[in-house]
């Protein structure tokens, strides 16, 4: 209880003496209210209106508001007497109301009114219109109070029944200048009817002949400002060209990458591509030209380099170029030219994958030859160069013709003084058994191989139109070797190594088995060399056994014997008869069926020609149609 008492004897201690206190400090509160609000700067400008504003051409259309008396401020009350002011009063009240800058009655003054005066609105008539309430040419100020603010609540009801039924955009449309409405409607009006004769003037065209006489129509075209445009472009631009634009995603287009594809050659192109060849690649909208790698994947895995294409089958094409979405197409051509008459179109597929490195091996084979042997390690020469060759391929797999393996182990470093006569690249090898000075030594490895880090874009609109048909000595094409060759008449260097020569190898003669008397005494009867005469492959020779042997036959059995002797040389004659004659019935159908091929080939060679002959006679036909209607 005294201690809630003595908080609320503190918490109304600060109202005592509150006019004491106001009546010390009246002398610093007694200033201009509008001076403290806005500042010294608004009350001069306020001034300087007061004294010349009156005869500029803006006072034809407004007329300042008269600013309130001296005797009318707030400055002429004393704090003192504010117990004795009657609030009541509506003089008083007014004259309160008029140093604020917000009119309580219509809520339509601005902060402005308080430095530049409120201000009176002029009809055309040249009539004034009171704005904000105020007596205007000796009218009575609260009759003009009272009808502004009826005037303005009508409004106001008026905007806000307009603004629940049709939304704000048609709100604000009724309150737009007529002069406006008026020349809008009149233009709408105009376009309207040049509308409905341009329609009924060409209703009966056509959409080329209607472009042809009033153009291209707004809306069926667009217009693009592009960056950074070679010079050569605007140079060489071709209207009649068209042009495709493309757009490109910044990260995921822009860059380049190594590309495999799955390909196959076009069945009409005529040959086979070569690996490493400059190939023009059409993927997308975008086109270019890079080195591409063929290659096929085995039953291990492994993806095999290949020299050329394959005629009937599908293989994988490593290329560097733009980064491209997987399942995208793929068209390959050799040249863009127009002026062969080859077919262009080189081979065709489909984008498998994108990688920093794909794994593309080459098959190696070497061959080397014993250049000393001693039990189970021989030392090979001929199959390096040099110690930094065979230091590559340490630890190698080796083979002989035999079937014996083995292994490279250290390559011999050549001495000058000690060991001159061994040639360079010759290494140290271990085999599974001793192997002769006349085997052959293998070695088989797999080489990686990396497609070239080459791509150009195909910039044919930088060139002349005249020469856009014939890509053979554009600038951004790389030609291919053979290309080069014709050009400068150049021959194909030819390398003995590469040669196809008839290979010799002189006849081994191996000596003959010799076995110990005492290892032959040891050996059993079936392995013991027999010390028979070898048997001649020509008619049986008697030897003086079969002469010792000999049979004497009796008189019957002398007829018998030549009677199976006659009947075994009919037989023999009989069968070499019938085996002439049936090589003869062979070599006559043989003939029949050849005569029938030849003439089967010649047939088709003809229905051929005049199938191309008919289908020519047709498009000539189509061609001379179009022509005509054209």
């Amino acid at each position: 209880g005294e201690e809630e008492e003595e908080g609320d004897r503190a918490a109304m201690r600060w109202k005592q003496n509150t006019l004491k206190n106001a009546s010390l400090k009246k002398n610093t509160l007694r200033q201009n209210l509008a001076a403290f609000i806005y500042g010294d700067s608004a009350v001069n400008v306020e001034e300087k209106e007061e004294e010349g504003e009156s005869g500029e051409e803006d006072d034809l259309f407004f007329s300042k508001k008269p600013a309130p008396k001296e005797e009318d401020t707030i400055d002429n009350f004393h704090l003192e007497t504010f117990e004795e002011v009657d609030w009541d009063d509506d003089d008083l009240m007014s004259s309160l109301k008029s140093q604020y800058f917000v009119d309580a009655a219509g809520g339509e003054d601005s902060d402005d009114s308080a430095v530049y005066g409120d201000f009176e609105e002029v009809d055309e008539d040249g009539a004034e219109k009171t704005k904000k309430g105020e007596p205007s040419n000796g009218e009575d100020a609260g009759d003009v109070d009272e009808e502004d603010a009826e005037a303005r609540k009508q409004k106001k009801e008026a905007f806000d029944k307009e603004w629940d039924e049709k939304g704000p955009a048609r709100a604000k449309d009724k309150y737009r200048d007529e002069e406006e409405d008026v020349f809008r409607k009149a233009r709408d009006e105009q376009n309207a009817e040049n509308a409905t004769m341009r329609d009924r003037v060409l209703r009966g065209m056509d959409a080329k002949e209607r472009a042809e006489i009033e153009g291209i129509l707004p809306g069926t075209y667009i217009r693009a400002e592009f960056h950074n445009v070679p010079m050569e472009f605007i140079k060489f631009f071709e209207p009649r060209y068209p042009v495709i634009a493309g757009g490109i995603k910044p990260i995921a287009e822009e860059g380049t990458s190594f590309i495999r594809a799955k390909v196959k050659r076009h069945r009409w192109k005529r040959g086979v591509l070569k690996s490493n060849d400059p190939v023009v690649f059409s993927i997308g909208w975008r086109r270019f030209q890079s080195l591409p790698v063929y290659s096929i994947e085995d039953n291990g895995g492994r993806n095999r380099l290949l020299k050329y294409t394959p005629e009937h089958l599908h293989c994988n094409a490593s290329f560097f170029g733009p980064i491209t979405p997987q399942g995208t197409g793929v068209v390959m051509c050799q040249s863009l030219s127009r002026t062969k008459a080859s077919f262009r179109v080189s081979a065709t597929g489909v984008v498998t994958e994108l990688s920093a490195h794909f794994p593309i091996v080459k098959k190696l084979k070497l061959v080397g030859e014993p250049f000393h042997i001693q039990k189970n390690t021989a030392f090979i020469s001929g199959m390096f160069n040099s110690e930094l060759e065979v230091s590559k391929f340490l630890n190698a797999g080796l083979r002989t013709v035999s079937g014996i393996r083995g292994s490279v182990k250290k390559a011999v470093r050549k001495i000058p003084d000690v060991n001159k006569a061994i040639p360079d690249g010759t290494f140290r090898a271990t085999f599974e058994d001793k192997i002769l000075r006349s085997d052959l030594v293998f070695l088989r490895a797999w080489v990686p191989i990396e497609p070239v880090r080459f791509v150009s874009t195909a910039s044919t609109l930088l060139q002349a139109a005249k020469t856009r048909g014939s890509d053979d000595n554009a600038p951004w094409r790389m030609r291919t070797v053979r290309e080069v060759r014709e050009e400068r008449n150049l021959p194909i260097p030819l390398q003995k190594d590469s040669l196809y020569n008839p290979i010799e190898r002189p006849t081994r003669r191996f000596n003959t088995l010799k076995i110990p008397v005492s290892l032959e005494r040891k050996l059993p009867f079936a392995s013991q060399p027999k010390n028979l005469p070898q048997k001649a492959s020509g008619p049986r020779v008697k030897t003086d056994r079969d002469r010792a042997l000999a049979v004497v036959m009796e008189p019957e059995e002398k007829k018998e014997y030549t009677l199976m002797q006659m009947v075994k040389a009919v037989r023999k004659d009989k069968e070499e008869t019938e085996k002439a004659t049936k090589k003869r019935k062979r070599e006559e159908k043989g003939k029949v069926e050849a005569r029938e091929v030849e003439k089967r080939r010649v047939g088709e060679a003809k229905r051929k020609k005049m199938k191309y002959l008919m289908e020519a006679v047709k498009g000539k036909g189509k061609d001379d149609g179009k022509k005509s209607r054209r």
